[in-house]
């Protein structure tokens, strides 16, 4: 199964310099391209309007979700959102102009940005908390038409998210996605890990 892979930029978060860290899941797509043969496309954005650019871009016949059934999206995460590294958040004491302007995309408004993007395809959420509620994992489900959703419920080690990222997408090559969302099997050899990560497929 082919991958579209949107990555954040790291290296421009505005946290404390101990959370920051430059992930790269390059490597990642390339194992799963030598290994399987697979085809994988990568890239980087900063801000909402770079998202959306590569989202209408990709969003082409050429790159049907039957040539490019799978979306990996790996940022900062927060509850039903991810995180934008390059949105500045004004620091204000009115607390609805600082919500007004967060770095964050719910996923209501993600599901908005590119109409018809995420149809058809199994969209992987590589982020902290963006699955906390599952009523709005499955409202983005159903409002974009994806196959399946998954990703974290908590906030997670990034190297431990790698290697069930990995894992999950072994498993896509190998198996269907009904099957591995039916998760039998992949419960039975990464179920501590999805437990602690609090992995969630709908």
């Amino acid at each position: 199964m082919n991958i579209i892979c949107f990555e954040t930029e790291w290296l421009y978060n505005h946290q404390e310099k101990d959370k920051r860290f430059n992930l790269n899941c390059r490597p990642v797509l390339q194992c799963l391209k030598d290994f399987y043969g697979c085809d994988f496309i990568y890239r980087n954005f900063l801000t909402k309007d770079n998202l959306k650019y590569y989202m209408d871009y990709f969003n082409k016949p050429a790159f049907k979700p039957k040539k490019y059934p799978i979306v990996y999206i790996s940022t900062h995460g927060w509850n039903s959102s991810i995180h934008v590294e390059g949105a500045q958040v004004k620091k204000t004491q009115n607390k609805q102009v600082e919500e007004e302007n967060r770095s964050d995309i719910k996923l209501s408004d993600l599901a908005q940005i590119s109409p018809g993007f995420f149809e058809g395809r199994i969209v992987h959420f590589s982020s902290c908390k963006t699955l906390v509620k599952e009523e709005d994992a499955l409202d983005f489900k159903y409002e974009t038409g994806a196959s399946y959703v998954s990703g974290y419920k908590r906030s997670v080690d990034a190297m431990r998210s790698v290697i069930l990222d990995m894992a999950y997408f072994n498993f896509l090559q190998r198996y269907s996605a009904k099957a591995v969302a039916n998760g039998v099997l992949f419960k039975k050899r990464y179920g501590s890990l999805m437990e602690d990560l609090e992995f969630t497929i709908v």
